[in-house]
């Protein structure tokens, strides 16, 4: 059995580029007090995983206190030299012809189209995986949910320019880091009108009450797993962590920046439609926000920014591209405030920051960066 320092020597700067404020104190400290957030936990567990050469279970996992506890657990394992990536599992090739229940506002319908890249996230999990959807459980028998922690889509055209019978080409892949964290990207080709990327980021949750607030990390127990794996968290994640834990402060979208506000220009509260807003399972679904935000958001502009001509902001702006960033759910009896952080009017346009968050009790639930076109 290695010492103390032996472990924290070998295992301190693994820790350190993901938690940059920990020392030798901070080991025996709980994560919590440390500031250490789900997303680096999930990240942290891949790191160690990997370092020992082999999965640790979920419930000698979920019995870590602290650093220390991990330390000593790996500790008791000797170097790896196993190579744990995976066989790449198949993308997916589908097409779409666009017809009225694929359409909104005159152009393609942005609520239809996130549901489709969430279907195609699905599937791509599932086959990777090897079972349904209903039969995802991890190691304590606990129902997993696939929970959106990141949407980036960013296209060469706009919603408004995709008309009724245009086709839709859809190409897809995934790969993971660890068992955790599962990472999409789906091209869209519209025949000679231009392209969407979507890049897709989710977790998997296990609700630890009956309700939607207290969602916790976990992942599958499925014994084959043959989505390719990756040594390195995706850069595309490890934004979503810095950005979440502001350690960093600005952000790229289609190529505007925007710069991460706590300011509110203008809120205005949501109350939930359960008939629309919520998926099968009862959780506000990830499709549901960009809605959500957009409702609210045309509230300012057709007070504000109405110059007349008869038309609502909804139909004289599209979006290009969009970037979600997922936080947290909510229950169907809260509600849910929108606050409008920053808009600038830029060249063709407007790019607009957002926030949604928790009425009841003022949870930051997602941010929502958007670049939008002025329909010609």
């Amino acid at each position: 059995m290695e010492t103390e320092s032996t472990l924290y020597g070998k295992y301190s700067e693994m820790v350190r580029s993901i938690i940059p404020g920990f020392d030798q104190n901070s080991r025996h400290e709980s994560f919590e007090n440390l500031g250490v957030d789900s997303i680096d936990l999930v990240t942290l567990r891949v790191e160690f995983e990997n370092s020992i050469g082999t999965t640790i279970p979920d419930s000698i996992w979920m019995s870590f206190k602290s650093f220390d506890d991990i330390f000593s657990y790996c500790g008791s394992f000797g170097q790896s030299d196993n190579d744990r990536n995976t066989n790449l599992s198949g993308g997916l090739s589908e097409s779409q012809v666009v017809n009225m229940p694929e359409m909104a506002l005159e152009g393609l319908s942005e609520n239809w189209l996130f549901k489709k890249l969430g279907d195609l996230h699905w599937k791509l999990l599932c086959e990777g995986l090897n079972t349904r959807s209903d039969r995802l459980y991890d190691e304590l028998e606990n129902r997993l949910y696939a929970t959106f922690v990141r949407i980036r889509l960013e296209g060469s055209t706009t919603f408004a320019s995709i008309g009724e019978n245009d086709v839709l080409s859809f190409n897809s892949s995934i790969e993971r880091y660890g068992n955790g964290l599962y990472f999409s990207k789906i091209q869209i080709e519209i025949g000679g009108k231009g392209n969407f990327l979507a890049d897709l980021m989710t977790s998997f949750s296990i609700r630890k009450s009956t309700g939607n607030k207290e969602l916790a990390k976990s992942q599958p127990s499925a014994s084959a797993n043959l989505i390719k794996n990756n040594d390195q968290i995706p850069a595309f994640g490890d934004e979503y962590r810095k950005l979440k834990k502001s350690e960093q402060s600005t952000l790229n979208v289609a190529g505007e920046t925007f710069e991460i506000l706590e300011t509110s220009v203008f809120q205005c509260r949501y109350e939930l439609n359960p008939y629309y807003d919520l998926n099968g399972v009862g959780l506000l679904y990830f499709a549901s926000y960009p809605v959500i935000n957009d409702f609210c958001e045309s509230k300012y502009f057709n007070e504000h920014h109405n110059d007349g001509g008869g038309k609502r902001w909804e139909e004289k702006f599209s979006t290009e591209a969009r970037d979600i960033l997922y936080y947290a759910n909510c229950d169907v009896s809260d509600s849910i405030v929108y606050h409008l952080n920053s808009y600038d009017f830029i060249e063709g346009g407007v790019k607009i920051s957002s926030s949604l968050v928790r009425e009841s009790d003022g949870v930051l639930m997602a941010r929502i960066f958007c670049v939008k076109r002025k329909n010609k």
